[in-house]
């Protein structure tokens, strides 16, 4: 096993001809909140990625043709849900909207915080994804346990969600709540960059705040929303206890707690 802390600006490999687009569809399951087959999507180029939600309802066979032509469709409708992550390399920071609670007010603002680098584990395991051969990495952060699958050679630093700075493009991540799945790869698109995604993360149309301050905001949000749900609920119902209001987040627990 060896033991790697990856710079995650090192981003990229001499892979790539210009500014062309790259593409990944991943599909989310996650028992504990009921969803299953949530189609993510991954858009990114050698000066930023995006990473987004939208719920599709059913589990779907990947066709390139199809796919971005409902992503552009998904975007012009402005159906981008569940917190759409913006990696912005020239900056060095990550925007994400979030949902941001105060004084009783509930907001849409957009925090921003420095691309992180991760201590991964690497590991001698291999397996196969979409043809690819893939190796293992582990990592512990913020509260969860990940285990991921990643392809050497495929040779972006990038992955679903905050899970970024492998040596190879991650194919698979899973801890005990969240299993994400690439199920489409598209490489080298010669597409323009959707306009609308870069207008979800407007600076100029949202509040922006340092993302330790929205997620004070954001934990208030979810508390309310709790108590809500509690105090609503029918006679007789039997309340979920939670130990921690953040437990079904992907991020439980911070390093400045």
């Amino acid at each position: 096993m060896r033991k790697f802390k990856i710079l995650f600006l090192a981003l990229f490999f001499s892979f790539l001809n210009g500014q062309n687009l790259n593409y990944i569809v991943y599909e989310t399951d996650d028992p504990a909140l009921y969803m299953f087959g949530v189609q993510e999507h991954l858009v990114f180029d050698e000066e930023s990625a995006y990473y987004f939600t939208f719920f599709n309802g059913e589990t779907t066979t990947w066709d390139k043709d199809w796919a971005f032509a409902d992503l552009k469709g998904i975007l012009k409708n402005q159906k981008i849900t569940a917190s759409p992550l913006k990696f912005d390399y020239t900056q060095g920071f990550t925007f994400q909207k979030k949902y941001f609670s105060e004084k009783n007010k509930i907001s849409l603002v957009l925090s921003h915080e420095e691309i992180l680098s991760h201590n991964w584990v690497i590991q001698e395991e291999f397996k196969e994804i979409l043809g690819f051969k893939v190796q293992k990495a582990s990592l512990q952060f913020r509260g969860r346990s990940w285990e991921v699958w990643f392809a050497p050679d495929l040779p972006f630093s990038e992955g679903p969600w905050k899970l970024k700075g492998l040596p190879g493009l991650v194919l698979e991540a899973r801890d005990k709540n969240f299993h994400i799945k690439a199920v489409g790869i598209h490489l080298n698109l010669e597409e323009e960059f959707p306009e609308n995604l870069a207008q979800v993360f407007d600076e100029e149309k949202y509040t922006v705040m340092p993302f330790r301050e929205v997620i004070v905001g954001e934990t208030r949000f979810l508390e309310n929303s709790y108590s809500a749900a509690l105090a609503n609920m029918p006679e007789g119902g039997v309340p979920i206890p939670k130990e921690n209001i953040r437990e079904d987040q992907l991020e439980v627990e911070f390093e400045w707690e």
